[in-house]
Protein backbone atom coordinates (compact mmCIF):
# COMPACT_ATOMS: atom_id res chain seq x y z
CA UNK A 1 0.00 0.00 0.00
CA UNK A 2 1.58 2.99 -0.99
CA UNK A 3 2.07 5.86 1.83
CA UNK A 4 -0.59 8.05 2.57
CA UNK A 5 -3.88 5.17 1.77
CA UNK A 6 -5.53 3.60 4.82
CA UNK A 7 -4.45 0.42 5.29
CA UNK A 8 -6.44 -2.19 3.36
CA UNK A 9 -8.05 0.08 1.48
CA UNK A 10 -7.47 2.49 -1.10
CA UNK A 11 -9.09 5.87 0.59
CA UNK A 12 -6.72 8.39 0.96
CA UNK A 13 -6.20 10.11 4.15
CA UNK A 14 -5.81 13.08 2.91
CA UNK A 15 -9.18 14.07 0.98
CA UNK A 16 -6.60 16.53 -1.23
CA UNK A 17 -4.02 13.95 -2.30
CA UNK A 18 -3.00 14.35 -5.70
CA UNK A 19 -5.67 17.72 -6.33
CA UNK A 20 -4.96 21.41 -5.99
CA UNK A 21 -7.12 24.11 -4.27
CA UNK A 22 -8.55 26.04 -7.08
CA UNK A 23 -7.34 30.23 -7.00
CA UNK A 24 -10.57 31.26 -5.80
CA UNK A 25 -10.54 28.50 -3.22
CA UNK A 26 -6.88 30.10 -2.15
CA UNK A 27 -7.89 34.01 -1.94
CA UNK A 28 -10.95 32.69 0.56
CA UNK A 29 -8.34 30.68 2.70
CA UNK A 30 -6.26 33.78 2.89
CA UNK A 31 -9.47 35.83 3.65
CA UNK A 32 -10.21 33.80 6.65
CA UNK A 33 -6.76 33.43 8.04
CA UNK A 34 -6.57 37.47 8.37
CA UNK A 35 -9.49 37.30 9.89
CA UNK A 36 -12.32 38.77 7.16
CA UNK A 37 -14.98 36.18 6.75
CA UNK A 38 -16.41 35.10 3.53
CA UNK A 39 -20.29 36.30 2.56
CA UNK A 40 -20.96 32.28 2.78
CA UNK A 41 -19.80 32.00 6.43
CA UNK A 42 -22.37 32.16 8.27
CA UNK A 43 -23.73 29.26 5.98
CA UNK A 44 -20.82 27.60 6.51
CA UNK A 45 -20.90 27.71 10.50
CA UNK A 46 -24.25 26.53 10.32
CA UNK A 47 -23.81 23.53 8.43
CA UNK A 48 -21.25 22.04 11.17
CA UNK A 49 -22.99 23.56 14.22
CA UNK A 50 -23.62 21.14 16.69
CA UNK A 51 -21.73 18.44 14.55
CA UNK A 52 -19.39 16.44 16.68
CA UNK A 53 -16.42 14.52 14.98
CA UNK A 54 -16.12 11.39 15.92
CA UNK A 55 -12.79 9.46 17.28
CA UNK A 56 -12.07 7.93 13.83
CA UNK A 57 -12.30 11.14 12.02
CA UNK A 58 -10.11 13.12 14.54
CA UNK A 59 -7.70 10.48 14.23
CA UNK A 60 -7.79 10.35 10.12
CA UNK A 61 -7.41 14.80 10.68
CA UNK A 62 -4.20 14.03 13.02
CA UNK A 63 -2.86 11.54 10.12
CA UNK A 64 -3.63 13.45 7.77
CA UNK A 65 -1.73 16.28 9.13
CA UNK A 66 1.28 14.62 10.33
CA UNK A 67 1.54 13.10 6.86
CA UNK A 68 1.90 16.31 5.02
CA UNK A 69 4.31 18.24 7.87
CA UNK A 70 6.74 15.70 6.91
CA UNK A 71 7.73 17.29 3.55
CA UNK A 72 10.31 20.44 4.06
CA UNK A 73 8.48 22.00 0.89
CA UNK A 74 4.66 22.15 2.93
CA UNK A 75 6.91 23.41 6.51
CA UNK A 76 8.55 26.54 4.44
CA UNK A 77 4.95 27.13 2.79
CA UNK A 78 3.66 27.74 6.54
CA UNK A 79 7.02 29.31 7.66
CA UNK A 80 6.56 32.06 5.15
CA UNK A 81 2.91 32.27 5.01
CA UNK A 82 3.09 33.05 8.82
CA UNK A 83 6.30 35.45 9.05
CA UNK A 84 5.71 38.30 10.60
CA UNK A 85 1.99 37.74 11.26
CA UNK A 86 0.67 38.50 14.76
CA UNK A 87 -0.99 35.27 16.54
CA UNK A 88 -5.00 34.96 16.04
CA UNK A 89 -5.23 33.25 19.49
CA UNK A 90 -7.25 35.47 22.21
CA UNK A 91 -5.40 35.54 25.35
CA UNK A 92 -8.05 33.00 27.00
CA UNK A 93 -7.14 30.76 23.83
CA UNK A 94 -3.38 30.97 24.45
CA UNK A 95 -3.85 30.25 28.50
CA UNK A 96 -5.80 27.10 27.23
CA UNK A 97 -2.76 26.01 24.76
CA UNK A 98 -0.87 26.64 27.70
CA UNK A 99 -2.37 24.57 30.35
CA UNK A 100 -2.77 21.50 28.01
CA UNK A 101 0.75 21.56 26.73
CA UNK A 102 1.95 21.83 30.53
CA UNK A 103 0.15 18.89 31.23
CA UNK A 104 0.80 16.52 28.00
CA UNK A 105 4.42 17.22 28.95
CA UNK A 106 4.44 16.99 32.90
CA UNK A 107 7.32 14.37 33.92
CA UNK A 108 8.34 14.73 30.02
CA UNK A 109 12.08 15.00 30.22
CA UNK A 110 13.82 16.61 26.72
CA UNK A 111 16.57 14.28 25.38
CA UNK A 112 20.03 15.81 24.95
CA UNK A 113 19.61 15.43 21.29
CA UNK A 114 16.03 17.70 21.41
CA UNK A 115 18.41 20.06 23.79
CA UNK A 116 21.15 20.27 21.13
CA UNK A 117 19.36 21.21 18.05
CA UNK A 118 17.23 23.83 20.17
CA UNK A 119 20.60 25.17 20.93
CA UNK A 120 21.49 25.75 17.67
CA UNK A 121 18.17 26.75 16.44
CA UNK A 122 18.67 29.67 18.69
CA UNK A 123 22.35 30.48 18.09
CA UNK A 124 23.05 33.98 16.80
CA UNK A 125 19.13 35.21 17.62
CA UNK A 126 17.51 38.12 19.44
CA UNK A 127 15.41 37.46 21.34
CA UNK A 128 11.82 39.86 20.92
CA UNK A 129 11.57 42.39 23.43
CA UNK A 130 8.71 42.01 24.08
CA UNK A 131 9.16 37.81 24.57
CA UNK A 132 12.05 39.70 27.28
CA UNK A 133 9.22 42.18 29.00
CA UNK A 134 6.95 39.19 29.55
CA UNK A 135 9.46 36.92 31.10
CA UNK A 136 10.76 39.39 33.06
CA UNK A 137 7.39 39.99 34.59
CA UNK A 138 6.61 36.31 35.65
CA UNK A 139 9.95 35.72 37.35
CA UNK A 140 9.22 39.22 39.25
CA UNK A 141 5.40 37.90 40.15
CA UNK A 142 6.99 34.63 40.84
CA UNK A 143 9.65 36.20 43.38
CA UNK A 144 6.36 38.40 44.78
CA UNK A 145 4.81 35.18 45.54
CA UNK A 146 7.08 32.66 46.91
CA UNK A 147 10.54 34.84 47.55
CA UNK A 148 12.44 33.22 44.71
CA UNK A 149 12.94 32.86 41.29
CA UNK A 150 14.48 29.69 41.17
CA UNK A 151 13.96 26.69 43.52
CA UNK A 152 16.96 25.57 45.90
CA UNK A 153 16.49 22.57 43.66
CA UNK A 154 16.78 24.15 40.53
CA UNK A 155 19.52 26.28 41.47
CA UNK A 156 21.99 23.25 42.70
CA UNK A 157 21.02 21.69 39.03
CA UNK A 158 22.24 25.23 37.62
CA UNK A 159 25.35 25.14 39.41
CA UNK A 160 26.37 21.54 38.49
CA UNK A 161 25.95 22.26 34.94
CA UNK A 162 27.81 25.78 34.87
CA UNK A 163 30.83 23.74 36.53
CA UNK A 164 31.64 22.18 33.04
CA UNK A 165 31.04 25.87 31.40
CA UNK A 166 33.82 28.24 31.23
CA UNK A 167 33.81 31.74 32.26
CA UNK A 168 34.25 33.97 30.48
CA UNK A 169 33.93 31.82 27.24
CA UNK A 170 37.56 32.80 25.93
CA UNK A 171 40.97 33.32 28.29
CA UNK A 172 41.49 36.71 29.33
CA UNK A 173 44.96 38.15 28.54
CA UNK A 174 46.27 37.83 31.87
CA UNK A 175 45.23 34.72 31.69
CA UNK A 176 47.50 33.42 28.69
CA UNK A 177 50.46 35.54 29.82
CA UNK A 178 50.68 33.31 32.88
CA UNK A 179 50.15 30.00 30.63
CA UNK A 180 52.65 31.25 28.44
CA UNK A 181 54.81 31.93 31.47
CA UNK A 182 54.30 28.43 32.28
CA UNK A 183 54.83 26.69 28.86
CA UNK A 184 58.50 28.81 28.95
CA UNK A 185 59.49 26.84 32.31
CA UNK A 186 58.17 23.47 31.06
CA UNK A 187 55.25 23.01 33.60
CA UNK A 188 52.29 21.00 32.86
CA UNK A 189 49.24 22.52 33.63
CA UNK A 190 45.30 22.38 33.03
CA UNK A 191 42.84 25.45 32.35
CA UNK A 192 39.31 26.09 34.13
CA UNK A 193 39.42 22.81 36.53
CA UNK A 194 36.74 22.25 38.83
CA UNK A 195 38.09 21.26 42.03
CA UNK A 196 35.41 20.57 45.22
CA UNK A 197 32.98 20.05 42.80
CA UNK A 198 31.78 23.67 43.39
CA UNK A 199 35.02 25.91 42.24
CA UNK A 200 36.38 26.60 38.61
CA UNK A 201 39.69 27.97 39.10
CA UNK A 202 41.53 29.56 36.09
CA UNK A 203 44.91 27.21 36.30
CA UNK A 204 45.70 24.14 38.04
CA UNK A 205 49.15 22.21 37.88
CA UNK A 206 49.46 18.54 40.04
CA UNK A 207 49.22 17.88 42.72
CA UNK A 208 47.57 21.09 44.34
CA UNK A 209 48.67 24.56 43.17
CA UNK A 210 45.53 26.80 41.97
CA UNK A 211 46.28 29.89 40.34
CA UNK A 212 43.68 32.93 39.70
CA UNK A 213 44.43 35.76 37.19
CA UNK A 214 42.52 38.41 38.94
CA UNK A 215 41.14 41.58 36.92
CA UNK A 216 41.95 45.11 38.87
CA UNK A 217 38.92 46.17 38.44
CA UNK A 218 36.23 43.40 38.67
CA UNK A 219 37.90 41.54 41.27
CA UNK A 220 37.89 44.51 43.61
CA UNK A 221 34.44 44.77 44.03
CA UNK A 222 32.75 44.66 47.35
CA UNK A 223 30.91 41.10 46.46
CA UNK A 224 33.41 39.88 44.28
CA UNK A 225 36.03 40.28 46.81
CA UNK A 226 34.12 38.09 49.62
CA UNK A 227 32.96 35.46 46.89
CA UNK A 228 37.03 35.35 46.49
CA UNK A 229 37.84 34.98 50.10
CA UNK A 230 35.21 32.28 50.50
CA UNK A 231 36.73 30.33 47.57
CA UNK A 232 40.13 30.68 48.65
CA UNK A 233 39.49 29.58 52.21
CA UNK A 234 37.69 26.43 51.36
CA UNK A 235 40.37 24.97 48.76
CA UNK A 236 42.42 26.20 51.12
CA UNK A 237 40.96 23.99 53.87
CA UNK A 238 41.14 21.05 51.90
CA UNK A 239 44.47 20.94 51.33
CA UNK A 240 45.01 23.15 47.86
CA UNK A 241 47.88 26.00 48.00
CA UNK A 242 46.56 28.76 45.93
CA UNK A 243 47.99 31.75 44.03
CA UNK A 244 46.41 35.23 43.34
CA UNK A 245 48.19 37.00 41.34
CA UNK A 246 46.65 41.09 40.17
CA UNK A 247 46.25 42.01 36.78
CA UNK A 248 49.03 45.17 37.51
CA UNK A 249 51.42 42.18 38.88
CA UNK A 250 51.18 39.86 35.46
CA UNK A 251 51.60 42.71 32.79
CA UNK A 252 54.56 43.82 34.90
CA UNK A 253 56.28 40.56 34.74
CA UNK A 254 54.45 37.32 34.72
CA UNK A 255 58.05 34.89 35.16
CA UNK A 256 58.22 37.33 38.95
CA UNK A 257 54.43 35.59 39.64
CA UNK A 258 55.58 32.04 38.47
CA UNK A 259 58.72 32.47 40.52
CA UNK A 260 56.51 32.74 43.54
CA UNK A 261 55.25 29.27 43.35
CA UNK A 262 58.96 27.37 43.81
CA UNK A 263 59.90 29.93 46.58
Amino acid sequence: MPKGYFKNTNKPINGMLGKKHSKETKERMGLVKKGIKPKNWDSIQGMRKGIKLTIEERQKISDATKLAMRSPKIRLKISKANFGRKHPHTKETKRKIGLANSIALKGHKVTEETKRKLSLALKGKKMNPEVGRKISKRRMERKQRLGYINSPETREKIRIKRLNQIFPTKDTSIEIKVQNALKEKGIDFEKHKVLLNRYQVDIFIEPNIAIEADGDYWHNRKGVKERDRIKTTELVNNGFVVYRFWEHEINESPQKCIDKLFK
